[in-house]
């Protein structure tokens, strides 16, 4: 396999994980949605750091939109996506 290939097989698999851990976040249950969202946006900062799939802007903006879905509010949807995102994308 071509470094090429392995490259993009890499990207297609951090994309998928990406849409999962969206999905975790959307399908959060009350009482456990902060916690999902913080630990999903965590993850996905360090997903982001290693294979750049997608602006750290653009991943805050998904986790919101699905964040609110959930039933959070805007301003802790957004305070707490933006947080762990930067959190675990320093740490990667």
């Amino acid at each position: 396999m071509s470094s090429e290939e392995e490259e993009r097989r890499k990207r297609e698999r951090a994309m998928r994980r990406v849409e999962e851990i969206l999905d975790e976040v959307r399908s959060a249950p009350p009482g456990g949605r902060n916690n999902v969202l913080a630990r999903g946006a965590a993850a996905l900062g360090v997903l982001l750091a290693r294979y750049e799939v997608m602006s750290l802007d653009e991943a805050e903006e998904r986790l919101v939109e699905v964040a609110l879905e959930a039933g959070l509010t805007a301003q802790e949807a957004r305070s707490v996506a933006r947080r762990q995102l930067r959190w675990g994308y320093e740490r990667a």
